[in-house]
């Protein structure tokens, strides 16, 4: 889960695709010692995000970014966490961002993804449709297939795991956890 990549560690975590920044500002307020970084495409979300950082008095520094070319120098990073975004990419544009996290990952780093998985069953399935016409059939569908932790692990990433696959109310969300390969 997230609280064992985080536990114990005093390093960087990226927050990729942060959105109004809810889940770094959690993750800085659960632990204090991380540097916490956001980014994000959309300026205006940014915004709202230093405000919410800023509203609850921390320190999370937030960058205008696209997941396939970060602001960030190789290496930057001991965890990057993603929650809800690569459904919204093509599949070319998973691999482009997978690739780019393993960059800027420390070589011993790890990355945590929340997003749509494969169905747990026909109701899941079902539920998931209407996000399905919403975010587009085709950018979905290697979230339907399941096929997102083999897209992470042709990024090079090791030892890829799903951890759970959640049940609610739009469909079935998978936690994944990947390792930097590069680690001695």
């Amino acid at each position: 889960t997230l609280a064992n990549a985080l536990s114990g560690r005093s390093g960087k975590v990226l927050d990729l695709a942060c959105g109004s920044g809810t889940l770094a500002v959690l993750i800085k307020q659960q632990y204090p010692l991380l540097t916490v970084h956001g980014v994000d495409g959309d300026p205006e979300m940014l915004g709202r995000a230093e405000r919410k950082a800023r509203d609850a008095g921390i320190d999370v520094k937030f960058s205008h970014g696209l997941a396939d070319a970060l602001p960030f120098e190789e290496g930057s990073f001991d965890v990057v966490v993603s929650s809800l975004f690569f459904h919204h990419l093509s599949r070319v544009g998973k691999v482009s961002a997978f690739s780019e996290i393993k960059r800027v990952l420390s070589p011993t780093g790890e990355l945590v993804v929340a997003d749509w998985g494969r169905p747990q069953n026909l109701l899941m399935r079902a539920a998931f449709f209407p996000v399905r016409l919403l975010d587009g059939m085709e950018n979905t569908r290697d979230n339907v297939r399941g096929d997102l932790p083999s897209l992470i692990g042709a990024s090079g990433f090791s030892r890829v795991d799903t951890l759970s696959d959640i049940a609610t109310p739009l469909g079935t969300i998978s936690i994944l956890t990947a390792n930097n390969s590069d680690g001695a």
